[in-house]
């Protein structure tokens, strides 16, 4: 069977660099989540997470070639229209070079405002495999070539000030259960997320920046042979196998954008070829 190259990014965070408190002011988002974020992205986040890398990767990325091209979410900081219109304008070229898939992370939905103006759909639909499926009541699932296939799992929601938890229902993890029963058994099943489901050994998560149902996903990506779970939300990489006699390997690409290279940057390369998958570690 054909070899088939699979690139995963996540987290850019696209950043209105121009945002102030007194912009903030004047559209009533002063008092908002939008103003912790902000806060948070100036100081906390600048320490570790270098908006001057993602030209680098942007670069770096347009010089590989693959089959399909995965970001997990988070293409922004706060979510709103000009960050929005950034993302659109540095991810045009790599949308053009080959297939994209984008789901998006908590903070592209960052407010329930951000919810309902939905700038992710008006600007990425066409690379969502959620949005316009789910409006026919069909889940969010691409079949990549004869005997591989990629389906999203959608767990982000607006959250409130002090938090970035998100949620998922067992609704949909049951129509999948359902679904893998008569179809798609032989194929390797790559399911894609913003939130980790496992975490390797002295990676820690706060209650806060977690979601409500990770127990449940955990259990059907182990009980439905799912091969791969791709994710973001923690700004450092890794890949690694959470059961032994399990095929499952979670992949982290969430440091794509780090300040340096090191242990957690970077993001991964997946190489499938029949059964076999070959997963490395790309730096910037």
């Amino acid at each position: 069977m054909q070899k088939l190259t699979i690139l995963h990014v996540s987290d850019f965070h696209f950043t209105d660099t121009e945002l102030n408190y007194s912009q903030l002011r004047q559209s009533n988002e002063l008092f908002t989540k939008k103003s912790i974020g902000l806060f948070n992205l100036k100081l906390k986040r600048a320490r570790h997470f270098k908006l001057s890398q993602q030209a680098k990767i942007l670069k770096k990325l347009l010089t590989l070639t693959w089959d399909y091209l995965i970001i997990t979410g988070d293409l922004t900081s706060l979510a709103s229209e000009t960050e929005f219109c950034l993302a659109k304008e540095k991810l045009s070229p790599l949308i053009k070079k080959g297939p994209v898939i984008i789901i998006p992370g908590n903070h592209d939905y960052y407010t329930p405002k951000a919810l309902v103006q939905d700038f992710f759909k008006l600007h990425f639909s066409e690379n969502n495999p959620g949005i316009n499926k789910n409006d026919s009541g069909q889940l969010p699932l691409i079949q990549l070539n004869d005997h591989i296939i990629v389906f999203s799992v959608n767990m982000v929601q607006p959250a409130p000030f002090y938090s970035s938890r998100g949620y998922l229902s067992n609704e949909v993890l049951t129509q999948y259960q359902d679904l893998f029963k008569t179809e798609y058994k032989g194929h390797i099943k790559i399911a894609i997320g913003h939130y980790p489901v496992f975490l390797p050994k002295g990676i820690t998560e706060g209650y806060l920046h977690s979601f409500t149902g990770k127990k449940q996903l955990r259990s059907f990506l182990l009980e439905n042979d799912i091969h791969l779970y791709l994710h973001g939300h923690i700004h450092k990489s890794w890949s690694f196998s959470p059961e032994v006699k399990n095929p499952l390997i979670s992949i982290n690409s969430g440091g794509a954008c780090r300040y340096a290279n090191g242990e957690w940057a970077g993001f991964h390369q997946i190489e499938i070829n029949d059964q076999k998958i070959e997963i490395n570690r790309r730096l910037v």
